[in-house]
């Protein structure tokens, strides 16, 4: 996508228009918006983005699919921004091993499968420094099949549901599923439908803050002598929700497109939003007892945006268990997985 807005996340106006990613890249146009309704609604309602753990198996079948002229669900996914693909230290190099295997069954010469993969395929991965990583539960995979370690390490922080393999050890453990067309095709049509209802409605950089503060106080007491209107301004978890707005101008503008729409068109797209988000995973919470590497690899690898130190503080105190800012300074710091670039700490290479 070539279309950015720059929103702001909480306190610092500025802040978000200038976090990019460790090697460089800007929030693209799904995890800006992401980013900016991060303070005002709760995670995962509005413009969720998916991550999703890859094994090599998946990603071979998906450049035969794309060296053959056909579609892939994941990777039109991961280019419109609404699922994130990660990988393992060693995924990259076993899909480059196994390119020439695909020759035999596609009839696709070894130069255009690799340009597939080179110029289609891995633009999209974020690779993830395993390493290190230890936890009681990968003792069984190990023993099956130590190469199969670095995906059960992703599947620890993401959830099995979103990690996609075909390799039997995998889903004997309990680590991995089929690759899940279904997820992919309604993250897909959420996202459009978020995106769709963020543009159409014109929802302005200050009242995506303003919606979140001023929602429950706007519902328990809209009075007429109130100096604010209130208007239909998102569309999210199956209902119409009210939200804040503080411009005038901006009201007479969502009025007129809720007219033009009508109500009734918005609850049938909502009630068809709802829908397809039903189809997504629950959002898997790390108990309190887990490692800290493991708890916050999972909030970095579900952060649309590069996270600060600080952000991650308070991330970990909502869940009931809060730790010292030095202690996670030190774990993030320890473990390869966790990138920090000029704007925040990431999960992975990108």
């Amino acid at each position: 996508m070539t279309t950015r807005t720059a929103l702001a996340p909480r306190s610092r106006p500025t802040a978000n228009a200038q976090r990019r990613w460790a090697s460089g890249r800007e929030l693209d146009h799904i995890e800006q918006l992401a980013f900016g309704y991060r303070a005002a609604l709760p995670p995962g309602t509005f413009l969720r983005i998916l991550p999703a753990a890859v094994d090599a198996n998946v990603l071979l079948r998906v450049v035969a699919r794309l060296a053959r002229g056909m579609t892939s669900d994941l990777v039109s996914a991961a280019r419109e921004g609404v699922i994130r693909i990660y990988v393992g230290e060693t995924i990259v190099a076993e899909v480059e091993e196994h390119l020439a295997d695909l020759v035999r069954t596609t009839r696709v010469p070894l130069a255009q499968l690799e340009r597939v993969w080179r110029d289609e395929v891995c633009p999209h991965l974020r690779v993830v420094q395993t390493g290190t990583f230890d936890h009681p539960d990968l003792s069984t995979i190990i023993a099956r099949d130590p190469d199969d370690r670095p995906t059960a390490v992703l599947s620890l922080f993401i959830g099995a549901r979103l990690t996609w393999s075909y390799d039997k050890d995998l889903h004997d453990t309990g680590f991995a599923e089929r690759l899940n067309v279904e997820i992919v095709i309604a993250s897909r049509n959420v996202g459009r439908f978020d995106l769709s209802a963020h543009l159409a409605l014109r929802i302005s950089e200050e009242s995506i803050s303003a919606a979140g503060r001023g929602l429950m106080r706007a519902i328990e007491g809209p009075g007429a002598t109130r100096n604010v209107v209130i208007a239909v301004v998102l569309v999210a978890a199956t209902a119409l929700t009210v939200a804040l707005i503080k411009d005038p101008q901006r009201v007479k503008q969502t009025a007129a497109r809720v007219a033009e729409v009508g109500i009734e068109g918005f609850q049938h797209m909502a009630k068809f939003r709802g829908e397809e988000g039903g189809r997504l995973p629950a959002i898997p919470t790390p108990a309190t007892t887990e490692p800290l590497p493991l708890r916050l690899a999972h909030a970095l690898a579900f952060a649309p945006a590069p996270l600060a130190t600080g952000e991650l503080v308070e991330i970990l105190a909502r869940t009931g268990a809060p730790v010292p800012t030095a202690e996670i300074e030190t774990t993030l710091g320890s473990y390869r997985a966790f990138v920090r670039g000029r704007h925040g700490w990431q999960l992975g290479a990108w």
